[in-house]
C-alpha cells in the first residue's frame, strides 16, 4: 500500500477529512459528532464548518446539536442514524425546557429512532408532558382516529406523504366552501 504523507493545517485536514467523508453515506448523527469535535479542539470555527461544508449557520447548529443533547436521551434512543439533524436541534431545545421534557423524551425515544420528524417529536412530547386535551395545535389537521392529515406551515396547507387525495373532487370541495361563504 502507498501513501502519500503531507504537512498540512488543521484547517486543510479537516477539508480533506470533509471531501473523503463525502464519498461515504455518514449519518447526520455522525457528521454532527464529527463537527463538535472539531469545534471541542478548536480547530474550526462555525463559520470554517460553513464554508468547507457549505451548509447554512442554521444547519450547522442543527448538526452541533447532536453533542449538546443529555447522554440519557442518546442512551434510550440507542440508534440514532435516523435521526435528522433538525430533529436533534428539536430534541435538544425541546429538552432545555426541563425535567418533565428529557423524560417524555426518553419515553418517545422508539419513536426518534425510527426518524420520526420536529413536527412529530413536539406533538408527543406535548401530548406527554401537558396532556392530549391541553395542547391542540391549530396548524394541525387530524382524522378523527388521531392521523395527521395536513398541516399550515407558513399560510400554506402541506398534506401528508401516505394521504391519497383526489384533487379535482377536493379542488370543488375548496370552490364550494368559497361560495358558500360568499368570498367567491
Amino acid at each position: 500500500m502507498k501513501a502519500i504523507i503531507c504537512d498540512v493545517s488543521d484547517y486543510d485536514a479537516s477539508i480533506i477529512q470533509f471531501k473523503e467523508n463525502e464519498k461515504i453515506a455518514l449519518s447526520d448523527y455522525s457528521r454532527g459528532m464529527s463537527f463538535a469535535k472539531l469545534k471541542e479542539d478548536e480547530k474550526l470555527t462555525n463559520d470554517d464548518l460553513g464554508s468547507i461544508t457549505g451548509f447554512s449557520k442554521k444547519k450547522i447548529n442543527n448538526f452541533l446539536c447532536f453533542a449538546k443533547i443529555d447522554k440519557s436521551i442518546w442512551d434510550a434512543v440507542s440508534n440514532m442514524s435516523k435521526v435528522s439533524a433538525r430533529s436533534a436541534e428539536t430534541i435538544y431545545t425541546l429538552s432545555n425546557r426541563g425535567d418533565s421534557y428529557k423524560g417524555a423524551l426518553i419515553e418517545i425515544s422508539d419513536e426518534i429512532r425510527k426518524g420520526a420528524g420536529c413536527s412529530r417529536i413536539e406533538k408527543l412530547v406535548d401530548n406527554i408532558v401537558l396532556g392530549e386535551s391541553q395542547k391542540q395545535d391549530d396548524n394541525v389537521i387530524t382524522s378523527r382516529k388521531g392521523e395527521v392529515l395536513a398541516i399550515w406551515k407558513n399560510d400554506k396547507l402541506q398534506f401528508s406523504k401516505n394521504l391519497e387525495l383526489d384533487k379535482k373532487d377536493f379542488t370543488n370541495y375548496i370552490a364550494n366552501y368559497f361560495a358558500k361563504n360568499g368570498r367567491a
